[in-house]
């Protein structure tokens, strides 16, 4: 469908209402309709974005209740998550069935932007004052990465994937963090300037300690494994995403999900609920992994790149980071009364996560202590990693054992030699590098008179040619004269001649 006239931009903030888009938005949802086998018969607004341009409708049909819903990323971005719904619904997953158009695909491109129909579903959102209803969510959230592993995208979609990403971002919060420190210097008079100028420096050493930790963990070792085998990460999971359904928790608007690590997600949930709670619980996050955990088993080098990913200033930056577009504006009383709240929160986490890493067991073997892991390590051997041998990386029987009493894999030292001398080539002038092994330079034999030295000369001989006498010239013409009458007159043909 070729929509030239009007082309989807985000029309609002998103404060504005959700329920008031543009008038030519809703007449291009009826069109949109219309290439679907259907009669439509009413259209609601449900829900919209107003800062990214993406809007829900629920539509009465002659086919039944079903959900229009506009994409707000690129076609290219948006194909890769339609792709992977439809992949989803194959696999068994509680995720609304994609509807084809008459097109025979599952989307419909017009605006700008993809448009997909999928069949209504009446939910209801789970407890969120009782374990239990946490503990529904978690399984849920379980499943679902467990049915989306090996998802392959369709042809010409935008691949997105947030797996080797977690060092880049590390260091991003850390960055940021600091601009928070300079913000705070340069708008004084703002009501939250002070605290946050007080705060700045303890979530940017947890950052930077959070960084060197996840450089210690088996992070490298498991996004070697690659995208489908651990399948997609929503990155927006929470009560609103995931709700009670038939047969169980089902879960919809699939628009960010991307390749991942499946612990990130349940990171994002348990850190909100704590801040819910206002304290960190460790009995709540137990059952929480616990009920995740028996949907999509945790082994224990995941869980310990979980520790990890919530040793991060999650709470902190997700507030604050705001200020940077505006800071007149948001660095008041409303951020000053959060900064109070994430600060209380706070003196609990960290006993809550050490008491957490010695008590949870995956698969019935304790989780190494990584706070005191983290403190014996030097920082210089934290960014070291071992050399293993060509035998321990091909054959899988080698693989170190997941026991925290387990010695680890042999390191690879190198032989040591005989230190040989180095040679550096004729006319370089940079010093000898003995950390690394240049072959050895025979020394040539240069010809007495090289062109380089020629041409270096050449201002020499002029200035000494200049400070001649006319007398000294003249000698000089004379002896050549006299050379050449003689070499003139010793010629025999001549001498006939003058007889």
């Amino acid at each position: 469908m070729k929509e030239s006239e009007y082309i989807i931009q985000p029309w609002g903030t998103a404060e504005q209402d959700t329920e008031d888009v543009p008038i030519e938005l809703t007449n291009l949802a009826k069109k949109v309709a219309t290439q679907y086998d259907m009669k439509l018969n009413s259209l609601e607004m449900i829900t919209s974005k107003p800062d990214k341009g993406g809007a829900i409708w629920r539509i009465d049909t002659n086919k039944g209740m079903r959900s229009l819903k506009v994409l707000h990323r690129t076609p290219e971005r948006s194909l890769f998550s339609v792709g992977a719904q439809e992949y989803l619904v194959n696999q068994g997953a509680r995720v609304p069935k994609l509807i084809p158009a008459k097109s025979g695909k599952n989307y419909v491109e017009a605006g700008g932007k993809l448009w997909i129909v999928t069949d209504w579903i009446d939910l209801t959102p789970a407890d969120q004052t009782t374990i239990e209803g946490f503990g529904m969510l978690c399984y849920g959230l379980g499943e679902f990465h467990q049915h989306s592993k090996g998802y392959v995208p369709p042809f010409g979609s935008k691949f997105s994937s947030r797996l080797h990403n977690y060092p880049k971002q590390y260091e991003k919060m850390a960055t940021k963090i600091n601009w928070f420190r300079e913000l705070a210097r340069a708008y004084p008079e703002m009501p939250a300037s002070r605290m946050l100028f007080l705060m700045v420096d303890k979530y940017e050493r947890q950052a930077i300690k959070a960084l060197e930790r996840l450089n210690t963990t088996p992070y490298y070792e498991l996004i070697a494994k690659g995208e489908q085998h651990w399948g997609l990460a929503h990155q927006d999971y929470g009560f609103s995403n995931g709700q009670l359904g038939p047969k169980g928790v089902w879960i919809i608007d699939l628009d960010g999900v991307s390749f991942d690590l499946p612990i990130r997600d349940l990171r994002k949930l348990v850190t909100s609920s704590m801040e819910d709670k206002g304290v960190w619980d460790v009995e709540w996050m137990n059952g929480m992994i616990q009920a995740y955990h028996q949907a999509n088993p945790i082994s224990p080098q995941l869980f310990e790149v979980f520790l990890t990913d919530m040793m991060l200033p999650n709470e902190f930056y997700k507030h604050v980071k705001e200020i940077i577009f505006s800071p007149t504006t948001l660095m008041n009383e409303q951020l000053e009364a959060l900064l109070t709240n994430i600060e209380s929160q706070d003196a609990t986490k960290w006993t809550a996560l050490q008491q957490l890493s010695k008590e949870w067991k995956v698969g019935g073997k304790n989780i190494p202590n990584w706070e005191k892991f983290s403190r014996e390590n030097a920082p210089a051997k934290r960014f070291r990693k071992p050399v293993e041998t060509p035998t321990e990386v091909e054959s899988p029987k080698q693989e170190p054992t997941e026991t925290p009493e387990s010695t680890p894999s042999p390191v690879r030292t190198p032989v040591r030699r005989k230190k040989r001398r180095l040679v550096p080539r004729r006319g370089s002038k940079a010093p000898l590098q003995r950390n690394k092994r240049i072959p050895l330079q025979r020394k040539k034999r240069t010809p007495l008179r090289s062109p380089k030295k020629a041409l270096d000369r050449g201002p020499k001989r002029k200035k000494k040619l200049s400070r001649k006498t006319p007398l000294q010239k003249q000698r000089k013409a004379t002896r050549k004269t006299t050379f050449r009458r003689k070499k003139i007159s010793n010629y025999p043909l001549q001498g006939k001649r003058e007889v």
